[in-house]
C-alpha cells in the first residue's frame, strides 16, 4: 500500500513499543521445528503452520536513517538477545504502523555478552582470505583462541586433579575450587588450567561445576 504519508517522527514512537521484553512469532522460514520438521522446509512446501510466540529482549531499537517515499526505508541498529528475528521485527513494526514491512537487508555488526565483549566486523574474515590463508598454511593467522568467546564470562581455575576430572565429565565441588570469579546459579563459566590454557566450559549448578563442553587440545 502507499506508506508515502510516513515520517521519521511518526517511526520513533512506535520503536518505543518494541523495546523491552516481547513477544515475538517466529517466520515460517526459520530454522524452528514443527512436529519433528524445520519450519523453512514447510514454508518451501507452500505450508503454513501455527507457530508459538516466544519471548526475546530487544535492549536498543534506534532510527539511524529514513528514507521517503511510496514505499519508506528505515535504517535501524537493533541490540537483541540471542534467538531474536530480525524479520519478524520488520514485520511487526509495519503492522503496528499500518502499513506492512519487510526486511530488505540485515548486517550483524557484533555478537557476544556486550559491546566490549564481542566478536566485531573488525576482525571478521572473508572467505577468499580464510582459503588463501589455509592454501598457504597460514590459518593461524586468522584464527582466534578459544578463550576470546568467553570474554566478559567468570573465569575458574583449576588443579592438575580437577582438569582430569573436567575432562571425564566429572562435576567438582564449588567448595574445592581456590580460584573462581563471582557467578551466578545456571551461569556459564571459562574453565583453566594452572597455567592458563583454555580447557572448556562449565555450569554452575547448585553447589558444584559442571563441565558443558570440553576441548581436548
Amino acid at each position: 500500500c502507499d506508506a508515502g504519508y510516513l515520517t521519521a517522527e511518526a517511526l520513533k514512537p512506535i520503536l518505543k513499543r518494541f523495546c523491552g521484553l516481547i513477544q515475538q512469532v517466529p517466520p515460517m522460514v526459520s530454522a524452528k521445528r514443527h512436529q519433528g520438521r524445520r519450519l523453512y522446509d514447510l514454508a518451501r512446501e507452500g505450508q503454513v503452520v501455527e507457530r508459538p510466540p516466544q519471548t526475546v529482549q530487544i535492549e536498543r531499537l534506534e532510527l539511524l536513517d529514513f528514507r521517503t517515499g511510496d514505499h519508506p526505508v528505515a535504517k535501524l541498529e537493533v541490540v537483541c538477545s540471542s534467538g531474536t528475528y530480525i524479520r519478524s521485527l520488520a514485520a511487526d513494526l509495519g503492522a503496528a504502523l499500518g502499513v506492512g514491512g519487510t526486511m530488505q537487508s540485515l548486517r550483524r555488526i557484533w555478537v557476544g555478552v556486550d559491546e566490549q565483549h564481542a566478536f566485531t566486523l573488525a576482525q571478521a574474515v572473508t572467505l577468499d582470505v580464510l582459503e588463501q590463508r589455509i592454501a598457504e598454511g597460514r590459518l593461524h593467522e586468522v584464527l582466534l583462541p578459544p578463550l576470546v568467546a568467553m570474554a566478559g564470562r567468570p573465569q575458574v581455575v583449576l588443579s592438575e586433579p580437577q582438569v582430569q576430572r573436567i575432562r571425564h565429565g566429572q562435576a567438582i565441588p564449588l567448595s574445592s575450587i581456590e580460584q573462581m570469579l563471582p557467578a551466578s546459579p545456571n551461569e556459564l563459566c571459562a574453565l583453566l588450567d594452572a597455567d592458563g590454557n583454555f580447557i572448556g566450559v562449565g555450569r554452575i549448578e547448585e553447589s558444584r561445576l559442571q563441565p558443558v563442553k570440553v576441548l581436548h587440545l
